[in-house]
């Protein structure tokens, strides 16, 4: 429909003839005729502004003619279609420091409870929170680790519980990063739990109870029913592949996991919730080591294992093995370098960490 990479589209949700797309790095356009053709849509933002890659836009779920996009500065366009982009923020990120690509703006939020309450994640890891349209903006970046935001989710069950992920890759860092704020990012607590170590790319939050979690990661699709005091991997047809984005369909109750190497793939809530019940949530963890490793891998876990698989990045099997141990050596030496994923099943559990190989 619209040349060049293609990012975040929105379709409008009453009107199918308007369409929104995007190229890299900001380059907005709207399609009035269902697609057939789309005009550039960026009237009133700075050509000079620093963009992200992957530069977000959202559309008000409270009133489709008001949007946000973001580039080291938040943008609002109450016009719709007819796009008249106004800047309602000042520099929300740290300035360039060290090059002009890096300090943007990653990700915005709007609380699906009131359309006032706006949040906004960027690349060099700060959070701020609106609560009145986007006219101000508070930090409320506090004791979040200092990596890449990769996504901002406000509740839809409760106005002051925001959750935050984030991406520590920048850093050499392989950690999972989730936090949640129930005083609307006064404070914030780590509930990343037994995740494996791996970016978190996106959180959705089930309506109804913010206990159950869904995130996207570059192992798969996780979900907890404690609050994140534990996680289960989803989907068994489902390889160890990076996903990006989450959402769920409400008229059937299914959740909605946007792959890197995969396309789409859909699960049914109710059987996630039921399955993760009653395989019921336990203390499982994964050592594997040395860790980057040149020639083998070793693994440990607390219960017996029947399956190993190794995937590379694209998601293709590249060793597998049937295992009855609760440990268990892997020679990884004709392996290209790179990083692999490691999944480890037995008749209860899914683990997954990943590895260098050098």
């Amino acid at each position: 429909m619209l040349g060049g990479d293609g990012f975040q589209p929105i379709f409008h949700p009453t009107n199918s003839q308007i369409i929104w797309a995007e190229t890299q790095r900001g380059g907005l356009h709207v399609s009035t005729d269902g697609g057939l053709n789309f005009n550039s849509a960026v009237n009133g933002i700075d050509p000079t502004d620093r963009t992200n890659w992957d530069c977000p836009i959202i559309m008000s779920s409270h009133n489709s003619n008001t949007l946000y996009t973001g580039t080291y500065r938040i943008y609002k366009n109450t016009q719709g279609a007819n796009e008249n982009w106004i800047s309602t923020s000042p520099d929300l990120t740290d300035g360039i420091i060290f090059s002009s690509s890096f300090h943007t703006i990653s990700t915005i939020a709007e609380s699906s409870i009131d359309g006032n309450h706006l949040y906004v994640g960027t690349s060099d890891a700060n959070v701020w929170r609106s609560l009145n349209g986007g006219t101000n903006w508070t930090n409320i970046t506090g004791t979040l680790p200092d990596r890449y935001v990769t996504s901002v989710k406000a509740s839809p069950n409760n106005t002051n519980t925001v959750f935050v992920t984030h991406s520590g890759y920048k850093y050499n860092d392989f950690i999972p990063h989730v936090h949640r704020s129930i005083d609307n990012g006064t404070s914030w607590t780590d509930i990343s739990g037994n995740l494996p170590q791996v970016a978190v790319n996106d959180i959705i939050v089930y309506p109804g109870n913010d206990d159950i979690l869904f995130v996207a990661s570059d192992a798969g699709v996780y979900v907890t029913l404690n609050g994140g005091a534990d996680w289960n991997r989803i989907g068994n047809n489902m390889p160890v592949i990076p996903v990006l984005d989450l959402d769920i369909e409400p008229v059937n109750n299914r959740l909605i996991a946007g792959t890197h190497a995969r396309s789409m793939m859909t699960f049914p809530i109710d059987s996630i919730l039921i399955s993760t019940e009653v395989g019921s949530i336990q203390e499982n963890e994964m050592n594997i080591y040395p860790n980057p490793t040149s020639d083998q891998i070793n693994i440990e876990t607390n219960e017996k294992i029947t399956n190993i698989i190794i995937y590379d990045l694209r998601g293709n099997i590249v060793k597998q093995f049937s295992v009855s141990s609760k440990q268990y050596s892997v020679n990884v030496r004709s392996l290209a370098s790179g990083k692999y994923f490691l999944q480890s099943i037995s008749t209860k559990n899914n683990n997954v960490s990943s590895f260098i190989k050098y």
